[in-house]
C-alpha cells in the first residue's frame, strides 16, 4: 500500500537550494537500507526518514549496523545491551516480542531504536545466518512498520545478506575525492549491480553544484546541498518537521 508520494520537492534556504526536485513513492512495511561511506551524512539521513515516518504516524525502528555508530547525537546511547543482547539471544526458545520490547529505547511517539553493538566484536562475531535470523525476528514481532537499518559501504556477505533482504537500497555519495574514489570501487563490482541495482538509487550530499559524481546507471533520485546549521539534533528535527523533506523517506 503506497503510504506517501511526492513529485518535484525543492527547498530553499535563502538563495541556496537544499533539495532539488526529487519525485517518489513509497509503501508501507518496506524494508530501508542505507549504504554509503563514513562522513557521507547518511546517519543524519537515516536520522531524518526514521523521524519523519513517525511523525506520519507508523512504528519505526531504526538500526545501525556499522562497526562504529555515530547516531549518539539524536539517539542517546545508555547501557543497554541492545543489538548485542538480542544477538546473544538468537536461536533461543524465548519470546522475542517481549525481548525486544525490553530492549527498545524510545526517542519520541512511535520512533524507536535499540543500543548498537557494545563492542564492534559483537557485530564482526555476527554470521551472515545469524543477521539474517535478527532481522527475521524483530520483523515478526509485527511491532513496526518501518524499519531503516544503516550501513557503511564495505560490502561483505552480510552486506549481501541484507541487500537481499532490502525492499529498497539507497546509496549516499560525498562528492569529495576521497568518497568518490570508494564509490568507484563499490560501482565496479558488477556482480553486486547486477543483482541488486535494481533496488538502488542515489543522493548525493553536500552538493555544491558540480556534476563531479560517479558515472553509473544507478540513477540519482535528489541532491542535498550544503546548509549552514551548527547544530544536527537541530538540522534532523527541522528537516523531520519540514513537509519539504518527504523524499527523504523515499531515498532511505
Amino acid at each position: 500500500m503506497e503510504i506517501l508520494r511526492a513529485a518535484s520537492l525543492s527547498k530553499h534556504y535563502g538563495e541556496r537550494a537544499a533539495l532539488d526536485g526529487v519525485s517518489f513513492s513509497v509503501e508501507k512495511g518496506e524494508f530501508l537500507s542505507i549504504l554509503g561511506p563514513s562522513g557521507c551524512g547518511k546517519t543524519t539521513l537515516a536520522l531524518i526518514a526514521a523521524t519523519k515516518y513517525a511523525i506520519q504516524g507508523y512504528q519505526c525502528l531504526y538500526l545501525n549496523l556499522e562497526e562504529i555508530g555515530s547516531q549518539s547525537f539524536y539517539l542517546p546511547q545508555s547501557d543497554a545491551k541492545g543489538l548485542s543482547e538480542m544477538a546473544a539471544n538468537l536461536g533461543e526458545n524465548i519470546n522475542f516480542t517481549m525481548k525486544l520490547q525490553s530492549l527498545i529505547q524510545k526517542k519520541q511517539d512511535r520512533l524507536y531504536y535499540l543500543a548498537q553493538f557494545q563492542s564492534p566484536n559483537d557485530l564482526y562475531e555476527l554470521s551472515e545466518d545469524e543477521e539474517k535470523e535478527l532481522i527475521d525476528v524483530i520483523c515478526n514481532t509485527g511491532l513496526f512498520d518501518i524499519l531503516v537499518i544503516d550501513m557503511g559501504v564495505s560490502v561483505n556477505q552480510k552486506a549481501l545478506a541484507l541487500f537481499e533482504l532490502s525492499d529498497k537500497i539507497q546509496v549516499i555519495e560525498k562528492p569529495d575525492v576521497i568518497s568518490m574514489e570508494k564509490m568507484k570501487c563499490f560501482y565496479r563490482q558488477s556482480h553486486i549491480i547486477n543483482a541488486y541495482g535494481n533496488k538502488m538509487s542515489r543522493t548525493v550530499n553536500f552538493y555544491r553544484g558540480k556534476d563531479n559524481i560517479v558515472e553509473t546507471d544507478i540513477p540519482i533520485v535528489g541532491r542535498i546541498n550544503v546548509t549552514q546549521n551548527p547544530d544536527p539534533t537541530q538540522f534532523v528535527e527541522a528537516m523531520a518537521k519540514d513537509s519539504c523533506t518527504n523524499y527523504l523517506l523515499q531515498m532511505i
